[in-house]
């Protein structure tokens, strides 16, 4: 750590997590969730093959919808599970002065916290595809999500999801 290099992804603003293939350093996921206020174009996963002096777009869903978490198969480097966040920060931090809120929204929420684009997303061949998962998962729009891989049973994960189907 007593030297750096800045090796790109400016426009992606917040990175939700990094993850390194134990494999082979040059291969890094970067979870991307985008600017805090307002929309932008550089959200999802990206991923480097040349330790980082190119990167390609993995993952992208919208405008909106960034990584918030990603977890990484010990057995298996080329599976990853991203979590996305379909979210709207606005200018009070809080819930506006009038504005009813809606059920499950407090007072320091952002303006939306559950999206169309949230979600969890598999990829089993390092990112080349990737895909919707939903069995098990709640059916409504989703919100902030974590995730960790149990070490001891590969086959299972755990995440934690807030979601509009609370209660």
């Amino acid at each position: 750590g007593k030297t750096w290099d800045h090796v790109g992804l400016e426009a992606s603003y917040q990175i939700g997590r990094i993850l390194v293939d134990p494999k082979n350093s040059d291969t890094v996921y970067v979870g991307a969730l985008g600017r805090l206020y307002g929309p932008n174009r550089q959200r999802g996963v990206f991923k480097t093959t040349d330790g980082g002096k190119t990167w390609e777009h993995s993952l992208y869903v919208d405008d909106n919808t960034g990584v918030i978490d990603m977890i990484m198969s010990t057995n298996e480097p080329g599976t990853i599970i991203a979590a996305l966040w379909d979210r709207e920060r606005d200018e009070f931090d809080s819930w506006p002065g009038s504005v009813k809120k809606p059920e499950g929204v407090d007072g320091y929420d952002p303006i939306r916290k559950w999206g169309k684009g949230a979600g969890l997303y598999k990829t089993t061949d390092g990112g080349e595809n990737w895909t919707k998962l939903t069995k098990g998962l709640p059916t409504g729009m989703m919100g902030r999500i974590g995730l960790d891989w149990q070490s001891k049973s590969p086959n299972v994960i755990y995440a934690i999801i807030d979601c509009e189907d609370i209660g």
